[in-house]
């Protein structure tokens, strides 16, 4: 997983949760760090306004500016996609649900990665407020029980969520496309693994407390 970087030196990857907590990154300060930590919040942002926009889940966001700018690839790794179907506030054609939205991000944010002066786009971006996908509970809450049992055990445990995942993928210039493509999807693939081995994690956690109950 850490060596993905590695094999893109010419591109900048970076792969955080809905907390901007680095699970990934290809960042070598804290300035680059930072510009590629403000991207994933607009990318949050983005992936939040599709939802008050009843767009549904988005699941990847592209970015161009033209021969030699910046391009931006986002990937957004989020279980709920799978789970929910989507909502729309009218009835929509049956190619409606594979449209991912497009929506804009300012140039300054994407240049931040290339250029020395990348602090400045850090500093401009709100921090959404989303509650931590790490407090999901792998355990329902169960009304009917007064006190725990030997059937209580027997009960059906609610499978945890994994946490959504949102991947950054930046190349300094449109001809660097098809690698970021590629990048892109290599770092889908590292996604989906940190999030199955989070779920079996969560779900041998569960195990021990119903056993050291």
């Amino acid at each position: 997983m850490t060596s993905l970087p590695y094999q893109h030196p010419t591109l900048s990857l970076h792969l955080s949760d809905r907390n901007l907590h680095p699970i990934l990154t290809s960042a070598h300060s804290n300035t680059q760090l930072e510009a590629l930590t403000s991207l994933a919040t607009t990318s949050l942002t983005a992936h939040s306004a599709a939802h008050r926009l009843a767009l549904g889940h988005p699941q990847r966001l592209i970015v161009e500016h033209g021969p030699g700018h910046p391009v931006l690839m986002t990937s957004y790794l989020d279980p709920a996609a799978v789970s929910s179907p989507p909502k729309y506030h009218h009835p929509a054609p049956s190619t409606a649900a594979h449209t991912t939205p497009a929506v804009a991000l300012p140039v300054d944010e994407l240049a931040a990665i290339s250029l020395a002066d990348a602090s400045d786009a850090a500093q401009d971006s709100p921090k959404p407020h989303h509650e931590s996908p790490s407090k999901t509970k792998s355990r329902p809450h169960t009304r009917d029980s007064a006190a725990p049992s030997a059937k209580s055990k027997d009960k059906p445990r609610k499978n945890p969520t994994a946490p959504m995942l949102v991947g950054i993928v930046v190349a300094n210039t449109a001809e660097e496309a098809l690698e970021a493509r590629r990048a892109a999807v290599r770092l889908e693939r590292v996604a989906r693994e940190v999030q199955r081995e989070w779920v079996a994690e969560e779900r041998e956690r569960g195990y021990d407390t119903d056993e050291s109950g």
